[in-house]
């Protein structure tokens, strides 16, 4: 049986590495916030766009309303298009609100300017007295940007 040159096995190995790494890396379809509103007209049966969508990976710019602390570690969090949105008083429409979780032994840190969210979105069947939110994620990655203005569209 023949070696395999060490250049080619290394060659291989490399690719294969590039091959498995994370889809959201860049490739991630970039979703507005105008198209989760459109949940709004039809939560029971979503849009085309929404549809589209959901349970995919997918990232969304937006703000960080903290759910649990630790530290300056989060592990749940709202996401919002509006840096100044409240989760109370008056709440955003629940079509503009994701519950973020950040995936098993994993946290972000906090950032109260314009984050970018990687992860996979679906319909929340949400039944939290305190917020409504119609969509969850499950975070890959949470990534800072730079952003002037406090409204993402």
């Amino acid at each position: 049986m023949k070696k395999l040159n060490p250049v080619f096995l290394n060659l291989w190995f490399f690719i294969l590495v590039l091959w498995g790494a994370p889809a959201h890396a860049h490739s991630d379809p970039e979703v507005s916030w105008k198209t989760l509103g459109r949940l709004a007209f039809r939560p029971g049966n979503p849009p085309v766009e929404v549809k589209r969508i959901l349970n995919k990976p997918i990232q969304i710019t937006g703000f960080m309303v903290a759910d649990e602390f630790n530290s300056d570690e989060v592990t749940e969090f709202f996401l919002m298009s509006m840096s100044r949105g409240c989760v109370h008083v008056p709440p955003p429409p629940p079509s503009l609100i994701i519950h973020a979780k950040m995936k098993a032994s994993m946290s972000a840190q906090y950032h109260s300017g314009a984050v970018k969210v990687h992860g996979i979105l679906s319909v929340s069947k949400n039944n939290d007295s305190e917020v409504f939110y119609s969509y969850e994620m499950a975070v890959d990655s949470v990534e800072t940007v730079s952003r002037s203005g406090d409204h993402i569209n």
